[in-house]
Order: structure tokens, then C-alpha cells, then sequence
């Protein structure tokens, strides 16, 4: 099966009953834990911005390997783009914020909900830029359908069924992956 009809015939069809699950469990007072919903839901209902890149790679959060290196991103160790320097040498405020994403991304209607997914990703191009957008594509329909539960969220909220709380996240910097 090729990569379009899985997308259309598996994926999208299963994500959006993976989301109808979980506000079924919503409507009931439980926050289901998973982390792409709750941390993209949480700046859809703040209409605020999700970090870029999300996981704060490069800008909030580093990676230090055993040879006191610092990279940007963990899985960066063999790639010159995430060198930022090391620990013998660089101050911390040296090397953060130092790695952006750009275009495509920055002018995206959804990068406030984004932030360009994975640094990695964004900068190697795995897949050129053709699985790039293809990879967007699948972005773009999460996006679409949690702004969908946007108003019953806020219906959910308001009567105090769920909490504002329920969707802070992360509570602290974990580097998690929130754009799949």
C-alpha cells in the first residue's frame, strides 16, 4: 500500500476515531493522556503559540553528550547543524536559541499550532521536501479536527466537568514530541 492510500484508508480514518474516543471520555470528566492532543488543545484553547520547535530543541533544551558536546537535539549527534558548541568552552546563554525553523513553516496558518514540528525533521529533509509536505498534510488534519471540539471544550470547562488544568502541558520542559 502506498504511503497516500494508508494515509487516507488507515491513518486519518483511525486518528479521528482515536479523537472521537477521547472526547467521549472528555464528556466525561477524564482527560485521556495523550500527549499530542492535550499539548496542541492546550494553545487551540489559549489561542496562544506552541513553541518552536515544540520539544525546545535548540532553544530551551540541549543536549549534552559524554564528551561534553552540546547539541541541539538528541538524536542530532552526527550533524554539523546541531553542534552549538561544549560544555568546557560555551555558556549556556552561547548556545540556546541559536537553531530556527523557517519557511516553509513560518508563514504556515497552523505554525502557531506547530511551531514546525521536529527540529530534526525540519532540517534533514528525510523524506525531501515532497514527504516533507506529506508529513503537513497529516499535521494539518489533527490540527483541523481538535479545533473541531474547541467550543464543547470550552462548554466542558465552563461547566466544570474538565479544568484548565487538564490541559497543561508539559507542566515543565520534557523535550516530548507533541507534533507526531
Amino acid at each position: 500500500m502506498n504511503f497516500e492510500r494508508w494515509c487516507k484508508e488507515k491513518y486519518i480514518p483511525n486518528l479521528k476515531k482515536l479523537i472521537l474516543k477521547w472526547m467521549e471520555n472528555a464528556e466525561r470528566g477524564k482527560v485521556l493522556g495523550l500527549v499530542p492532543f492535550i499539548g496542541i488543545l492546550k494553545h487551540i484553547l489559549r489561542d496562544s503559540r506552541i513553541g518552536s520547535p515544540p520539544c525546545g530543541a535548540g532553544r530551551d533544551s540541549i543536549s549534552i553528550l559524554t564528551d561534553g558536546r552540546v547539541i541541539a537535539c538528541p538524536i542530532a549527534v552526527d550533524v554539523d547543524w546541531a553542534r552549538l558548541g561544549d560544555i568546557w568552552r560555551n555558556k549556556w546563554y552561547e548556545m540556546r536559541d541559536r537553531i530556527h525553523i523557517g519557511e516553509p513553516c513560518k508563514n504556515c496558518k497552523y505554525f502557531r499550532l506547530c511551531g514546525g514540528r521536529c527540529l530534526y525533521t525540519y532540517k534533514e529533509r528525510l523524506w525531501g521536501d515532497e514527504g516533507f509536505r506529506k508529513i503537513c498534510k497529516l499535521s494539518i488534519e489533527l490540527f483541523d479536527s481538535l479545533i473541531k471540539l474547541k467550543e464543547r471544550i470550552l462548554d466542558l470547562i465552563g461547566s466544570r466537568i474538565l479544568s484548565w488544568s487538564d490541559f497543561d502541558y508539559p507542566k515543565f520542559n520534557n523535550t516530548t514530541e507533541i507534533i507526531p
